[in-house]
């Protein structure tokens, strides 16, 4: 039976697309009202800094805790 007959499976892989599709607008947003507000590049790429830099930070602690802990246990 193949996972896309089942109602629930497709209304959950349709909300997961919407509220993808919907972050990836409010990044947008936020950065162009940025840059209308301030003409500057330099905000902008903070405003993407700010935006990158907790995904980095996860992801490297994530990438030690995957390293260190025992899969096996």
């Amino acid at each position: 039976m193949s996972a896309i007959k089942i109602i629930d499976f497709r209304c959950l892989l349709v909300a997961r697309v919407l509220v993808s599709l919907a972050v990836q607008i409010q990044g947008i947003t936020v950065g162009w009202q940025v840059y209308e507000l301030t003409k500057s590049p330099l905000s902008l790429g903070l405003v993407g800094l700010a935006e990158v830099l907790p995904f980095i930070a996860v992801a490297l602690y994530a990438g030690h805790v995957t390293d260190v802990v025992e899969r096996r246990r």
